[in-house]
Order: C-alpha cells, then structure tokens, then sequence
C-alpha cells in the first residue's frame, strides 16, 4: 500500500514498501506541495499498482497520465510572474507601484494560498480596508484587476474577481488639481520660509546647526518653473545642464523615457545662480553632501518632507505638497492661455487629456470672473409674462 511521504521543505512523495523487493522502499515525488492534489495523484498510483498496470520500482508516474495536472498557482507566486510578464510593457515606476500594492496583497491574504481560492470578499477584505482613502481603494482594485486578467488569460482562474469589487466614487481630476496645485505666491511664501530658516541656522550657537539650506529653494523654485518630478529633480546632474542652449536632459522619466526640455527665463535663472557655486555632480544638494552618489527615492521623500515643513511655517492652510509644484506649473501655463497640446508637451503626460483638465479649469475659471464685465450678469434673470390688464373701477 502506497503512503504520502513529506520531506524537509514540505515537498510530497508517494512512498511504497515491500520487503521482496530491492530496494525494499521506493518513493516517487508527486512534485507539488498541495496534500489535496498529492492525496488524488496517489490513488491513482496505488489503484494501478493494484490493476498490475503500474510498477513503482520500474515505471515513474509519469506513465499513469500525461496530462496531470499541475499544482495550483499560490498568490505569491502569481505576483511574481504577473509582475515578470508585465515588465516590459509597463513604465518601471508603474511596476514599482504594482509591486508595492501587490506585496501588501500577499501580506494581506497569505503568500502560499492558491489564488484559484481567493473569494470576492477576501479581495474586497484588502481593497477597501476601513481607513484608506477611496482614491487608494480604487488603485487597489485596478491592480488586482490587472492581476485577476492575466491569471484569467494564463488560465489559473476561471473568472477575473476584482471586477466584482466595487470601486468607490473618487472625485474627478479636475477636483484634485485645484485641490493641490501651488500658486506662485504660496511658492514665495514658502521661500521665504526657507530663507529665515536658513539664516536662523547659519547664526546658530552649535556647528552641527549650521546647515545651509538656501538650495531647497532653488529646488522648489526650478520644480514650479519647470514641473519637473521630484525623481526628475534628484536624478538632475550639470552635464544634464546646457546653460547656453537653456536646455536640460532628462534620462530618467515616469515613462522610461529620455527627453530635452527648454527652460524658462526663472529656471535658467535659478541654475545660473547654483552654478556660480557648483558645477559638477548633482545639481540640487546640500553643501555638506560628499557622497558621489545618492538614494533617489529617499531624497525625494525628504524633499516632500522639507516641502511640508516650510508649507507649516509660511503658515499656508491647505494640503499642498512638492508634487503640487507640478501642478502649479501645469495651472501656471493654463491660465496664460497656453493650448492643451503644448502644457502636454512641456509637462511630458501621456495623454492630452490629463492636459486638458488644466485648460478646461481655467476656462470655467475666466468664464465665470469674466461674465459681468461688459455689465451682463453672470446669471441671466427670469422673464415674467405680462398678465392681463386690470381696469381700475
């Protein structure tokens, strides 16, 4: 009688015995993990075995079905080879994303859990946990949308379940970029901000206090006038920089690109004034920084961090970050009355219609401020019929 042998690393065999027979025990490995699909594979061994149709310690298993089946994907393991497969067709920040919110997916549910198993609930369990903002949630079943798909395609599942998850309304585009963009006073106000502080710390008692940080204005200043990314603005070094042509360089974009972009007259200015100090390696860092190289994820989060801090002391009210920069450039460009194709080209989106959204704000914008300036009211008024005369008796 065969029996389900388990060696170290969980891996399962099907082990028979007979003292007639040399080696007196033989095992075959059923190459899977899964008791179940271990436990079906091993009476149909023995049930051949029995028939005289099957030989342990001649045949291999391999000759009961060709067409055995396999064990099933876990989660984890999907994970992998969604992200694998997808590599090249996404941009490497995109996957870095997929990455992060499909790695608290696999904490969330278990790494060894065969995802054939997973309910709608499960999914819904993690996506729309209490406490995450709706914006968060819908990302959240986008990507495992995208997951489900590509296991459905593969064919691990039978049915994509995150399209049974319902997505939560988030507030259009259009309400986040008036919500976050940073007008070009609240920016001089923040650099204002620096400025005191900078030259708080350069009349303070302890040398360690002593950091200079007028160079984080310059940053803030070049992302406005520029919308550069604050990735964008870590990875900038001078040989990027043509001062004479008033270009720089981008190797490093949201979408794996490389792109030459035209400066302004302020962010060539804010660059012309960096360099009459530095003109070699980074072109935004501390002066106290030596090392030739630097972790560009964390610079951005300390420069988001810093942003935050002087946003608090200009004593500005609303949630603006250094991303808001961004915005405020894009917004900037609009309310000049630049067209839809050139704020996506200097902005570098992927569609014209995120671009849009900034012309179509500034467009209500004017007309709703401008509708009584020829005397017309902004709401037209509403016309009474005359009724019928009434004679005085």
């Amino acid at each position: 009688m065969a029996t389900l042998y388990t060696r170290r690393g969980g891996d399962l065999y099907a082990q028979w015995t007979d003292s007639s027979r040399s080696p007196r025990r033989k095992r075959h490995a059923l190459k899977t993990k899964d008791r179940a699909l271990a436990s079906r594979l091993l009476e149909r061994a023995e049930a051949a075995y029995r028939l005289g149709t099957f030989d342990p310690w001649i045949d291999t298993l391999d000759v009961l079905d060709p067409e055995r089946p396999a064990a099933p994907i876990t989660v984890s393991e999907a994970c992998d080879s969604f992200l694998a497969d997808r590599a090249d067709a996404y941009a490497p920040l995109t996957v870095t994303n997929y990455r992060s919110v499909l790695n608290r997916f696999t904490a969330h549910v278990g790494p060894s859990v065969p995802l054939a198993r997973l309910t709608v609930a499960r999914l819904a369990s993690y996506a729309l946990a209490s406490g995450t903002a709706r914006a968060t949630q819908s990302k959240r079943i986008g990507v495992l949308s995208a997951l489900y798909g590509w296991a459905e395609n593969a064919g691990h599942v039978d049915a994509n379940l995150a399209r049974q998850v319902k997505r939560p309304k988030v507030r259009g585009l259009a309400h986040s970029v008036v919500r976050k963009a940073v007008s070009e006073s609240e920016l001089e106000a923040i650099c204002d901000a620096v400025r005191d502080d900078h030259e708080r710390r350069m009349t303070a008692e302890y040398h360690r206090e002593r950091c200079p940080r007028l160079w984080m204005a310059a940053a803030f200043r070049f992302a406005f006038y520029t919308g550069l990314r604050a990735s964008e603005i870590s990875r900038l070094t001078w040989s990027a920089v043509d001062l004479d042509a008033g270009t720089v360089a981008i190797t490093e974009q949201k979408s794996g690109g490389a792109d030459v972009l035209p400066l302004s007259p302020p962010a060539l200015a804010v660059l012309r004034e960096l360099a009459e100090d530095s003109a070699d390696g980074y072109v935004f860092r501390s002066p106290w920084q030596r090392k030739p190289t630097r972790n560009h994820r964390a610079f951005g989060v300390n420069l988001n961090r810093e942003f935050t801090a002087y946003r608090d002391s200009a004593g500005i009210d609303r949630p603006v970050t250094f991303h808001g920069l961004r915005h405020g450039f894009a917004s900037h460009l609009a309310a000049k009355g630049k067209s839809a194709w050139l704020i996506q080209k200097a902005c570098r989106h992927a569609s014209v219609n995120v671009s849009q959204v900034y012309v179509s704000l500034h467009s209500d914008t004017l007309r709703s401020e401008g509708a009584d300036v020829f005397g017309c009211p902004r709401t037209r008024p509403r016309l009474r019929r005359p009724g019928p005369r009434r004679l005085k008796i």
